[in-house]
């Protein structure tokens, strides 16, 4: 499709990538491009895309990407170095592209661009950059079929464990059948 056209747009943008980042780090070509026409509903007042909804959309394509690398289901294990550069409008698609950065056992570190095009004119912007952090996951053990304890089990330095909430021993507050 090198070259195509459809209405007046190219369809080989995806080669089309930003430079620049600033670790020097050498990338491939992406693994995993995702897009999205971004509609109200994922919009905040300002008549842009949130920042949660754009990351979202990032971490989707770091997914895959790692998955395609590490030839298992993988999960974000963390993203570092977010940076949104412009924002997104409303009517305009959102597009992320992922590839890899590194590989180190069964976790991978993987960029993420993500692009604004705008309709009808075509133009294409770097709206924002990250790095993600995945890991491969093994099968659920039988003593814990949680997807989060896996994720623990397949790297635990990668995932810090969260405090354990203090349980009361008080009795249990009293029911509708309890009070009559």
């Amino acid at each position: 499709m090198v070259g195509a056209r459809l209405l007046g747009c190219r369809l080989d943008m995806v080669s089309e990538r930003a430079t620049g980042w600033g670790d020097g780090a050498a990338r491939g070509a992406p693994l995993a491009v995702t897009a999205e026409l971004v509609f109200p509903s994922l919009a905040n007042h300002h008549g842009t895309l949130f920042g949660g909804a754009a990351l979202a959309l990032m971490d989707r394509a770091a997914f895959i990407a790692a998955s395609r690398v590490l030839r298992r289901v993988a999960v974000t294990a963390g993203a570092r170095e977010v940076r949104f550069q412009r924002p997104v409008p409303v009517g305009s698609i959102a597009e992320a592209q992922a590839g890899l950065l590194a590989v180190d056992g069964r976790k991978v570190r993987i960029w993420v661009e993500l692009y604004l095009e705008a309709l009808p004119s075509c133009e294409r912007t770097l709206a924002a950059t990250g790095e993600f952090i995945c890991v491969a996951v093994d099968a659920p053990e039988a003593a814990d079929d949680s997807p989060a304890g896996s994720a623990v089990a397949a790297a635990p330095d990668a995932i810090p464990a969260r405090p354990q909430a203090a349980t009361s021993s008080a009795a249990p507050a009293p029911t509708q059948d309890d009070k009559t």
